[in-house]
């Protein structure tokens, strides 16, 4: 009805039209995204071959396996991948110790493609895009369902009080970390999703060159910026990215060959980042 008529207000014509519903997309685009349902699987005995490997963890459902082998010598390098056709099959393999061939091995969850793999801390996570409703309490209580939580904090602003919309979990047990990041898709806290990431090692990353202007940055940032440049370097492509590692810096304040950070010209101050 209201379109069918001039509309006026505080006395002034003013003109109505329709609006139309955006495309729909999803309001959770890295929770959509396709789960390779992947683990590492390190510690290998040097008797494990692509077959056992596949056959051992058939049991926990369809899978493809691989041990990753040396060119050279044609000898196991200790470590494979397992990939499971379902997220079912994925928690159930890291719901327990796994030994294979004799010795036990180290599970962990692969990292999504293209995302820059940073030293992190086994028994913490980072959890972001929490809703303002969750406090402590909730956060402690829904990721103890992966295994003993012994510190769940969420990150407040010091003037208000109010939650910035990430925290930190800390579980007993590294496994409980892996069932957690197993659980991508499906973690949500009061009816929304939350991403759980592993939590960054920020002096770890400092000690090996990082520059001065991201050493000040939280686990956050860091994995932030991590992912921003695995994301150029697939768009320019890796020849253009050696040359910009090979550019010298132009000059600044901070004198002859160095940036303001006092990095001397054409190293590349950040090779975790650039692969």
């Amino acid at each position: 009805k209201a379109l069918t008529m001039q509309q006026q207000i505080d006395g002034k014509t003013v003109e109505c039209t329709p609006c139309w519903a955006k495309s729909v997309r999803s309001a959770r685009p890295e929770a959509d995204r396709k789960v390779e349902n992947k683990v590492f699987v390190g510690a290998l005995s040097q008797n494990t071959t692509t077959e056992s490997l596949g056959r051992h963890f058939a049991q926990y459902g369809p899978c493809d396996a691989i041990v990753m082998m040396d060119k050279t010598t044609g000898r196991s390098r200790g470590f494979g991948f397992c990939t499971f056709h379902s997220n079912d099959s994925l928690v159930r393999a890291l719901s327990t110790q796994q030994t294979i061939d004799g010795k036990p091995v180290d599970c962990k969850v692969c990292s999504p493609k293209g995302e820059v793999q940073m030293p992190y801390k086994p028994n913490r996570l980072f959890v972001g895009g929490l809703p303002q409703s969750a406090d402590e309490n909730k956060l402690r209580d829904f990721f103890q369902s992966f295994g003993s939580v012994t510190d769940a904090r969420i990150m407040t602003d010091k003037e208000s009080g109010r939650s910035r919309g990430f925290g930190y979990v800390t579980f007993q047990s590294p496994q409980s970390c892996e069932l957690a990041l197993a659980n991508h898709t499906s973690n949500m806290i009061d009816d929304k999703w939350v991403e759980v990431k592993r939590c960054t090692e920020k002096n770890a990353i400092a000690a090996k060159g990082t520059p001065q202007a991201l050493m000040h940055l939280s686990p956050q940032q860091l994995a932030q910026v991590a992912q921003l440049t695995s994301q150029l370097q697939n768009i320019l492509g890796q020849p253009l990215v050696q040359s910009l590692q090979m550019a010298k810096p132009l000059p600044s304040a901070g004198g002859k060959g160095r940036g303001k950070g006092g990095v001397k010209g054409g190293a590349n101050i950040y090779p975790e980042l650039v692969r």
